[in-house]
Order: structure tokens, then C-alpha cells, then sequence
């Protein structure tokens, strides 16, 4: 889940209006694709990024305009020549970006992001759904909605019946591809002008469950939620495993690590980071880790350990092929010795995992 709508929805929850400016459509090279998100807060300061540079200040002097007028607009660029250059583009693109202002705790905007607020906190996917027209006031509530896989719908469409059709007919194939669609609307604005249709494809954040709560573990979960992971944090002692350590943590779970693996919910979007304390400890876990659908599970140690470890798992019934899915030594081999660089070391693994869309199965580290 993007940090950007995480900021949205607390923003919602507290009351305080902000803009939005979202990349709808882009052509040919473009310094952010379609999805770029930016929030432009009362005190003017941002969150995110819809590609830097004159476009980026363009985009925030049009929402100093919709924070007066409270109206809607749609920017097109056209990145060539001293445009480009500014950007740090090697050749010009084409982008359209749509400005809202945001300022409801209530009604289908609100609603909306209730739904994004579950997805982030429970897993699921879902297409978000905004309508897209220059002009609209802030009294045109009607304009996003989420629609679930699953058919719960948070939120209101104009014309909801005809448009979620359009959507659910596109559904699969936007979440399948992760891409965003921009696509003529049923029906018409309160002024009677049509419309179109912004379709974002959801999918839960991928979690990172951080089992230990030390010095590596530290720097891991600042690492991997700067990168885009949703971070858990559990050690069986408070003094290591408490929000005032890990503020970024989304969740914080102190208990024994004999059966905790069940109780975290572990699913084929989660990632398992194995540094707890001492071999025991991380014998107990990997040993629930591989009982489950984890998209990764990853092992500190040394190889003499990671021999010792897999042995024995060998002798309780695991089988090779289990014990394959295991990256230990943990991390890329980039000669990491501090807890900083062998935290680096675990999210660029991480992240490399993430983009190279693996499920099931994990290469085995050489």
C-alpha cells in the first residue's frame, strides 16, 4: 500500500483537508508513471511524489489554487525541450495529473479510504475507483469508490450499478498487472458534462515479519518501510519489542516464539526475517516458517550454523525441498559486517525478491 494514501487516511481521520494530485495518464518517457501520488498538506509541505523538478512545483502552485477554490483540475505536461532537462529526462514524455482537494471524514471519499484502511490492515485486493473531471466542487461527494474481489464496494460512483460493471469486467486484469486505467464513464457530472473513470489496482502492502528485536532487526525495519514493506515486529521481551523502538513498525507482538508463526497470519505476501538472539530461537521459528506459504524466509548465521540447523531439520521430517526456500546466510553478498550494512544487505534481497514476483518456491543461497 502506498505511504502516500496511508497519509491520506490519517489525514481523513484527523479532519485536516489536503490535496491530492495523482499521475492518471502518461506517454512515452515520463520521470513517474501513472499511480504517482503526492499530498500537499495545509501547511504546504509534501508527501510523495509525481516526478520532481517544474513539473513538481507546477503541480503544487495548481494546489495552492484548488485549496482556495476547492475545484478540481486536470494538468497536462508535456516534457520536452527545458522541461525535460529539468526533470533529468533523456527524452520528453507526455503526463496528465488530476488535483483534488480532500477534506471529508465523512461520506464515500471517507468510506473509500475506510476500505483502503482494511486492505492495509488485513490483506485483500481491490481496483479504487476515482472520478476524473476538471471543475468539480467540494460538494461532489459521489466521485471514489473501492470495489473488493470479494464485491464490498466502500464508497459511490455516479451511475454506480452501469460503472461498477465497466470495473469489474477490467478487475482482473488490472490486479493481475498491477497497472492503473484511465477509461470513459457511465453517466454525467451534477453539471451534466461527462466523465471518466481513474482504475488503481490495490493489493496489500507485502509484510515483513522482523522475528528478534536487536540491533540488526533495528535497521532492518527502518530499511524495509522506507522501501514500501509493511513491518511486524515480534520478540518474546518488551524492553525489545515495543513501539518507542520501532515507530514504524505497523505492528508490535511480544510473546514466546514456541507458536507464534500461527497467531501472525502468515500468508504468500509475507516475508520472514529470522535474527532473533541465538540458534535456539531461530531453530523454533524457521522450523514454523517452512510450514507455511511465505513468499521468503530468510536466516542469519554463518554456514556452518545454516548446516547445523538444516540437519537437524532433515531428521524431524523437513525435506530437502523445504529446507531450499531458506536464504541463509540471509541477505545478498555484499561483505556486510556492521548490523547497518547486514540490514542493507537483508532488504536489497528483499527487494530483489519482491521484483522478480517469486511465489513458493525460494532459490537456495550458494
Amino acid at each position: 500500500m502506498d505511504k502516500v494514501y496511508r497519509a491520506a487516511i490519517d489525514l481523513l481521520k484527523k479532519g485536516e483537508p489536503f490535496v491530492l494530485a495523482t499521475v492518471i495518464q502518461h506517454r512515452g518517457s515520463s520521470p513517474r508513471g501513472a499511480g504517482s501520488k503526492m499530498v500537499v498538506k495545509c501547511d504546504r509541505t509534501i508527501i510523495g511524489s509525481v516526478g520532481g523538478g517544474k513539473l513538481e512545483a507546477d503541480v503544487q502552485a495548481a494546489a495552492e489554487e484548488v485549496f482556495k477554490t476547492g475545484q478540481t483540475r486536470l494538468l497536462d505536461f508535456s516534457l520536452t525541450g527545458a522541461d525535460a532537462a529539468d526533470t533529468s529526462m533523456i527524452c520528453g514524455g507526455d503526463l496528465t495529473v488530476y488535483v483534488e482537494l480532500l477534506n471529508s471524514s465523512v461520506g464515500p471519499v471517507a468510506e473509500s479510504m475506510a476500505g483502503l484502511n482494511k486492505i492495509i490492515r488485513r490483506g485483500g485486493r481491490a481496483v479504487l475507483v476515482t472520478l476524473v473531471a476538471p471543475g468539480l466542487g467540494q460538494d461532489f461527494g459521489n466521485r471514489r469508490c473501492l470495489i473488493l474481489t470479494d464485491g464490498q464496494v466502500f464508497g459511490n460512483l455516479p451511475d454506480l450499478a452501469s460503472n461498477a460493471e465497466l470495473i469489474t469486467a477490467r478487475m482482473n486484469d488490472l490486479i493481475s498487472h498491477n497497472q492503473p486505467a484511465l477509461i470513459p464513464g457511465q453517466g454525467q457530472t451534477e453539471a451534466g458534462l461527462p466523465f471518466q473513470l481513474y482504475l488503481e489496482p490495490i493489493l496489500a502492502e507485502p509484510r515483513v515479519i522482523i522475528f528478534g528485536g536487536g540491533h540488526v532487526s533495528y535497521y532492518v525495519a527502518q530499511l524495509a518501510d522506507l522501501v514500501g514493506f509493511r513491518v511486524v515486529v515480534m520478540d518474546d521481551r518488551v524492553e525489545f519489542a515495543n513501539q518507542d523502538r520501532f515507530p514504524m513498525a505497523g505492528e508490535v507482538v511480544v510473546a514466546p516464539y514456541e507458536g507464534v508463526v500461527d497467531r501472525l497470519g502468515v500468508s504468500d505476501n509475507c516475508y520472514l526475517v529470522i535474527v532473533t538472539r541465538g540458534h535456539v530461537h531461530d531453530l523454533t521459528v524457521l522450523a514454523q516458517a517452512l510450514k507455511t506459504s511465505a513468499r521468503y524466509v530468510g536466516m542469519i548465521g554463518s554456514r556452518r550454523k545454516t548446516k547445523l540447523i538444516s540437519d537437524h531439520l532433515l531428521t524431524t521430517g523437513f525435506t530437502p525441498a523445504d529446507i531450499s526456500r531458506v536464504h541463509s546466510p540471509i541477505g545478498l553478498s555484499i561483505h556486510a559486517e556492521t548490523p547497518e550494512e547486514i540490514a542493507v544487505s537483508i532488504v536489497a534481497e528483499l527487494i530483489q525478491v519482491r521484483g522478480e514476483g517469486m511465489r513458493g518456491l525460494f532459490a537456495r543461497h550458494v
